[in-house]
């Protein structure tokens, strides 16, 4: 397993990367390019992810336990099974996005969001 804990990035392209079960606690991701990444399975308590592109990205069962998502792109992203308790949560693009099996969202939360007819819900 990959670990970057308090680990920083700012304005990088990871895209089409792989971090299967990377460990990403209280690490900072901003305005990032991290379309179609693979990160199933990964560690993102804590973490706090601003204005990042997440489209197409596999991301299933992936842990986002108090962690502050502030208008990210999700679009036709995989996050079934993902724990979202506590997450702050301002805005974000999910159109298209998979979310079957998540816990911890709030409608309040949702609310917030950009969707359409292919957004799955929890």
């Amino acid at each position: 397993m990959r670990a970057f804990i308090d680990s920083r990035f700012y304005d990088v392209d990871l895209s089409e990367s792989d971090f299967t079960g990377a460990d990403f606690y209280h690490a900072r991701l901003h305005h990032s390019l991290l379309t179609r990444l693979k990160a199933t399975d990964a560690n993102f308590v804590g973490a706090r992810i601003d204005h990042c592109d997440f489209s197409g990205a596999e991301m299933a069962g992936s842990n986002f336990f108090r962690a502050e998502l502030t208008q990210c792109i999700f679009r036709d992203a995989d996050l079934r099974n993902c724990d979202f308790h506590e997450v702050r949560m301002r805005g974000g693009d999910f159109r298209g996005a998979n979310l079957r099996g998540s816990l911890g969202l709030t409608p309040q939360q949702i609310a917030q969001w950009i969707t359409d007819a292919a957004t799955i819900m929890p």
